[in-house]
């Protein structure tokens, strides 16, 4: 065995902050000369990220586990004491989804936060994200912690670092609290107990006030309240939790909105961080939408909606022509898009300097739709947090301010109001069955009113390949892949011509005619983009939770392409440019 693993191993085993169980279970594998098992285990410290940690559940550094947590948790809780400049001390909120042990290192948490001296508001059962960042935000709260893996398989868990204005933390607070993190000593954690906390007041327990007033104040933000409240029982809804934290607050608002026709999966609609009927509680999977899709067909309802185990995600299918289709995370923002813009604009209720934020790998079309009405687009790095921290600045910066309308990123996120700094999941999916209704009224379907969208501002086809690369060697193999790219021409590339690059690693956009490097003005990251002709794109970054690499290409056609046409030529180019990613992929 290497003995810098059972070394690491050893004092694991020794700890006496690992609980004694956890103690014991490394114990058994020194003596059964698991090696393998420890490498994976002990092979890495689980690191703080850019916007929380992530991992397997299971005893080791390199997992998620009690102490990792209360190590993470002590990390916020000094960045938040350090920049708290208010009277009396800061507050915090703390929430989980229904995942293995999450409710247990929510606690941990809480009482890492409450032991200094954070005043907590812990919620008691799973909370999807939205519901954390309202409440961070309607309790003026310096930080939030949201334990959660998103939606990732069942052995997974982490934590979501947020901070105050309800997004997620961003450069410096993400950058201070990680190099907390990893300087702290198990010593340094000052931890009190839960219940006695509890007992105390130290903290307390978020009633269902919460949930009522974000219910009640996202629903008075609907593009069209009179049309819900007037005709929502037309339509017919199926709905899938997936097991998450989605279920109860969904129907909350869909039944606040006016939808009378709400049918839930039942096999689905209870928390459960197994998540006995899927293989990936993921929306963007086919496969997680299908129970969803079924109930929909069998029922002869109108559209299918499915969000992920924190409900920052949600998915949608309608009922099309005597099928079912199923639109991806780019689609749907441009159906919600077009909608809310068009509503908005027939109400006269679009704000001055109105704004789009998306980010970059999201559908340049996206940005056609914008325009048509007046409304600028601005274009985040990726990540969902980086929309979160621009709401923020436009909404504390000198007046005149820019007017939030709409944000979008192409997985399944989306945000139409002001109440939260993250995707909501919860919001999206009545708002979709608010579009639903909408075209359903004027005889059309989802699938029929993105068609709609194609013909009026031209066809854009996106498509993700992500390639996973698990185990210790996968995050080396991945930088290679990385590299790779790096070092290959800027002009050229998976066989289609490039006009440009950005590497955000370097902060440089280099071009194929040959024009000096610009800069690109963005925060660092590790993300290569190519802009391809007819305004396509490619990005290549790897994955910020998971291990993977992936693949984002855009191809678009300009307004008059025959749709059928066009998605012919798309598919063709999307088949030849992920064969040669693959192969790339291979060789690095």
């Amino acid at each position: 065995m290497d003995p810098s693993i059972r070394k690491r191993a050893l004092a694991w085993a020794r700890n006496p902050h690992v609980e004694e169980e956890g103690r014991l279970e490394v114990r058994r594998l020194l003596d059964a000369g698991r090696e393998e098992e420890l490498a994976e285990r002990f092979h890495r410290d689980l690191a703080f990220g850019t916007g929380g940690m992530r991992g397997v559940l299971g005893q080791g550094t390199s997992r998620i586990n009690r102490r990792n947590v209360r190590r993470a948790a002590q990390a916020v809780a000094q960045e938040a004491l350090a920049r708290h400049r208010g009277a009396g001390p800061p507050g915090a909120v703390v929430a989980h989804d229904p995942r293995e042990l999450s409710r247990e290192l929510a606690a941990e948490a809480a009482g890492v936060l409450a032991g200094n001296g954070l005043r907590v508001l812990l919620f008691d059962g799973p909370a999807p994200v939205p519901l954390l960042s309202f409440a961070v935000r309607r309790e003026k709260a310096r930080a939030g912690i949201m334990i959660t893996a998103s939606h990732n398989p069942p052995e997974y868990n982490g934590l979501k670092a947020y901070w105050s204005g309800g997004a997620q933390a961003t450069p410096p607070v993400d950058a201070a609290i990680a190099a907390r993190y990893g300087s702290l000593d198990d010593g340094d954690v000052r931890r009190t107990d839960p219940v006695r906390a509890l007992a105390r007041g130290d903290i307390r327990r978020a009633g269902p006030e919460v949930e009522e007033s974000y219910v009640r104040e996202v629903a008075a933000r609907s593009p069209d309240p009179s049309l819900c409240r007037e005709r929502g029982g037309e339509l017919g809804v199926a709905f899938s939790a997936l097991h998450g934290a989605g279920g109860r607050p969904c129907a909350a608002l869909l039944s606040a909105l006016g939808f009378a026709r709400v049918e839930p999966v039942p096999a689905q609609d209870a928390p459960d961080g197994r998540f006995p009927t899927v293989a990936s509680p993921n929306p963007e999977d086919p496969e997680a939408m299908a129970a969803a899709m079924g109930l929909m067909r069998e029922r002869g309802l109108d559209v299918a909606l499915a969000t992920d185990p924190d409900a920052d995600r949600v998915g949608v299918a309608c009922l099309h022509r005597g099928g079912a289709a199923r639109l991806n995370g780019n689609q749907a923002a441009a159906v919600l898009l077009h909608y809310v813009l068009g509503r908005l604009a027939a109400r006269g209720a679009l704000p001055g300097d109105p704004v789009f934020l998306r980010s970059a790998v999201t559908s340049p079309l996206l940005d056609r739709i914008a325009a048509a009405h007046g409304v600028r687009t601005e274009e985040t790095p990726t990540g969902f947090k980086w929309i979160g921290r621009r709401m923020e600045e436009m909404a504390s910066g000198p007046a005149p301010r820019p007017g939030f309308v709409f944000a979008a990123e192409e997985s399944l996120g989306y945000l139409h109001h002001d109440l939260v700094r993250d995707k909501d999941g919860v919001a999206s999916a009545a708002l979709l069955a608010e579009a639903a209704l909408h075209h359903k009224t004027e005889g059309r379907t989802l699938a029929d009113a993105l068609d709609l969208v194609h013909r009026e501002f031209g066809h854009s086809h996106e498509a993700l390949l992500a390639i996973s690369f698990g185990g210790r060697e996968g995050a080396a193999k991945i930088a290679r892949i990385m590299a790779r790219f790096r070092e290959g021409p800027a002009h050229r590339v998976l066989g289609m011509e490039a006009s440009s690059r950005d590497d955000l690693l370097e902060g440089t956009r280099s071009f194929a005619d040959g024009r000096p490097p610009e800069p690109l003005g963005l925060p660092a990251g590790d993300m290569l983009g190519y802009g391809l002709a007819g305004g396509g794109r490619l990005f290549l970054r790897p994955s910020g939770t998971e291990p993977k690499v992936k693949f984002y290409l855009s191809i678009q056609s300009p307004p008059g392409t025959p749709p059928d046409e066009a998605a012919r030529r798309a598919r063709a180019a999307e088949k030849r440019a992920f064969a040669l990613a693959r192969e790339e992929a291979a060789r690095a």
